[in-house]
């Protein structure tokens, strides 16, 4: 038996504090990223995945129910975040500035460092100038690594559109690849 299933069979059944405390640690951050694609508010976001963690501990026996918890979490997230934004009428909104440059600095030059700088800017643009729905497939698969299958699931469109979503995000960052490595 897969370890989400134990968890969440203790969770339902055995009514086990251990097992929800694991399987909170084991989703928060996670769980919290995702959020944060439509919440540009951390503690909002924090208190999201709470109220989402809450109502699966509330859920009892009727936990057992679900087939995918993976998903059902993810999906519980994304549905209270948009309640939120239709209440608030907010958009999500990424600082760049705050996005951290991969690699070490130390090693660079200061003109190196400021081309990266540009470079990493000009890519976070052309995934934010993405359609909204293909950002969030481009960010549930190349960032959080969940399969195709997961990703359909969570946003309620079939795999072909998730891949066809990928596609157009992958050959959007490609163009800009290709202009970097001709200069």
């Amino acid at each position: 038996m897969f370890l989400i299933d134990q968890l969440k069979y203790d969770i339902a059944i055995n009514r086990s504090e251990k097992a929800f405390r694991t399987l909170f640690m084991k989703f928060h951050g996670s769980l919290l990223r995702f959020c944060s694609i439509y919440i540009n508010d951390k503690s909002l976001s924090e208190e999201i995945i709470s109220d989402v963690m809450l109502n699966l501990w509330l859920k009892n026996e009727q936990l057992m129910e679900v087939i995918d918890l993976k998903v059902y979490l993810f999906k519980s997230v994304k549905n209270r975040a948009l309640n939120y934004l239709t209440k608030v009428r907010k958009y999500t909104h990424w600082d760049i500035d705050n996005i951290p440059i991969s690699h070490n600095v130390d090693n660079y030059s200061p003109e190196f460092i400021s081309i990266e700088k540009e470079f990493h800017k000009k890519i976070i643009s052309h995934i934010e100038s993405l359609p909204p729905q293909c950002q969030l497939v481009f960010k549930l698969i190349r960032e959080y690594g969940l399969p195709y299958k997961q990703v359909a699931d969570i946003l309620g469109l079939s795999e072909k559109t998730v891949d066809r979503h990928l596609q157009i995000a992958m050959q959007k960052l490609s163009e800009v690849l290709k202009n970097k490595i001709q200069k």
